[in-house]
């Protein structure tokens, strides 16, 4: 009697059937490959690029095949297919008719790459939907690394850039925009000055969020008179000097993708934090507020002026002030989720809000 649970005997059939199909393709690969050229040539006139690649269509199948061995089986088909179509697409818009050479453009040049992926058109010369596009992009190092072709960083760059663009442009045309009222930063920083006065450690730790953009991370800046001392990374400081401070800030959540922070402040700002170090007899070595995390700092402040959470709220009001004033392009947000150290998607599913005061 068969111990298997249905869930199981359902997936054995599965494998089973999949093997059955895999030795039948490798048995008659010719003549599947004769049959599907002529129907490609009954089904369609304008598709005889198939025909002529056939070729390397073939090469592209074996090869995804390979790299789709060790994957796990409700991952393998979808994969697959994924892969192809994109690349199927792809061998025609670069008009390839070798599967390596193909590849090892697509690792070496990638703002060729672009350039045609941005143009491109379907057979029916209509434009590809920009997800589509994006599609290509997600595809290429995947397919690199079956291959066994390493892509030059810059390449690798290229490609994620131009997947954040793309997925930003697919969500923010997509996106159901919260109903969280949020003030404006100008609004908040008031409201700030109004509850604790101009002079107070709570408006100096807003305007430091303001031009830092960081998450909880400012709450053990350790204070330092040269750059020189600023080496351990998993330190954060900032330097201050007569006439002007920096703020370096080594380790932070997402610092293994992005590169440390090291900010000169404002002059105005610089000239707070030397009279706040002054006032409070501060000196190197010490940390600026001596506290482990600011965010339960920012909750007290919040609640005392009437506005929601923590740090996460001023993040959001940074993002909401930018992506709703009308003039601001994309390398204007592209840089504010660079500063802020997270994707731009990230803005747009996280911390756009939708303002209503």
């Amino acid at each position: 009697m068969s111990t298997l649970t249905a869930e199981e005997k359902k997936a054995r059939s599965n494998m089973l059937a999949k093997e059955r199909n895999r030795i039948f393709r490798e048995k008659n690969r010719d003549k599947i490959n004769e049959h599907r050229r002529e129907l490609y040539a009954i089904a369609n006139p304008k598709s005889e690029y198939k025909i002529l690649k056939s070729d390397i269509i073939t090469d592209l199948e074996n090869l995804i095949t390979i790299g789709m061995q060790d994957n796990p089986e409700d991952k393998a088909d979808h994969s697959f297919l994924f892969y192809k179509n994109a690349f199927t697409s792809i061998i025609r818009l670069l008009d390839a008719d070798n599967l390596y050479d193909l590849l090892t453009k697509i690792a070496n040049e990638p703002n060729e790459i672009c350039e045609i992926f941005d143009n491109s058109t379907q057979i029916n010369g209509q434009p590809y939907a920009k997800n589509t596009i994006y599609s290509f992009y997600k595809s290429i190092p995947p397919v690199l690394k079956i291959a066994g072709i390493i892509p030059t960083y810059e390449a690798l760059k290229t490609y994620r850039l131009k997947m954040e663009e793309l997925q930003f442009i697919y969500l923010e045309r997509t996106q159901d925009k919260y109903n969280e009222e949020l003030p404006s930063f100008d609004n908040y920083l008031e409201r700030v000055k109004e509850a604790f006065g101009n002079e107070s450690s709570k408006v100096l730790i807003v305007l430091l969020y303001k031009e830092l953009k960081m998450r909880d991370d400012l709450g053990q800046l350790k204070i330092v008179n040269t750059t020189n001392s600023t080496s351990n990374k998993s330190q954060n400081y900032i330097v201050v000097l007569k006439n002007k401070v920096k703020v370096i800030i080594n380790n932070f959540k997402t610092s293994d993708v992005y590169e440390p922070i090291n900010k000169e402040l404002s002059s105005d700002l610089a000239k707070r934090v030397i009279s706040y170090v002054t006032k409070k007899k501060l000196t190197k070595g010490n940390y600026l507020f001596d506290q482990q995390r600011l965010s339960p700092v920012i909750a007290d402040i919040n609640k005392k002026i009437g506005v929601p959470g923590a740090i996460n709220t001023l993040r959001r009001i940074f993002v909401t002030d930018l992506h709703n004033n009308p003039t601001s392009t994309y390398q204007d947000k592209k840089q504010l989720a660079d500063d802020m150290k997270h994707p731009l998607a990230v803005a747009l599913r996280i911390y756009k809000k939708t303002k209503k005061i």
